[in-house]
This record gives structure tokens, C-alpha cells and sequence, in this order.
């Protein structure tokens, strides 16, 4: 049962990886959903154990490169 609640912030965990590599590789239309989602579920995942917490950082940071590419801004312009 305990796995079942992990998965759930794992997913979220590979979907800003998945958008940071497509990010890396200027395929930022293909990256921004990825980038977002992943960061937004990671946020309201309580389940996150405190030693894989630097994910949900590391998801805030990989989203900033892929905005100024697509005209947008972290405020949401």
C-alpha cells in the first residue's frame, strides 16, 4: 500500500524530468506541459518523503529556461 502513495509523486516527478530533457533538447512547446503539471502535482503531494523533497525544487528550476522561449514569464505572462 505504501508504494501506491509514492507512485503518485513519482509520476509528477517523471513528467518535469521528461519536460526539462525536451526543454534541453529547445523543444519547449513539448516541454511547458510537462514542466507544469509535473511541478504542480509534485506541490500538492504530501507524500513526497523528505529526502526526495530536492525533486520538487528541482522541478521549479527546470521550468525557467523553457518560458523565455515561449514568451512567457514565471508570472504568468
Amino acid at each position: 500500500m505504501v508504494k501506491a502513495k509514492s507512485e503518485k509523486w513519482e509520476r509528477y516527478r517523471c513528467q518535469s524530468m521528461r519536460g526539462a530533457s525536451l526543454s534541453g533538447q529547445s523543444k519547449y512547446e513539448e516541454a511547458e506541459p510537462l514542466l507544469l503539471s509535473g511541478y504542480e502535482g509534485m506541490q500538492h503531494q504530501a507524500t513526497i518523503p523528505p529526502e526526495s523533497r530536492d525533486y520538487l525544487q528541482s522541478g521549479g528550476v527546470w521550468i525557467g529556461p523553457a518560458l523565455p522561449e515561449l514568451g512567457k514569464t514565471e508570472e504568468g505572462g
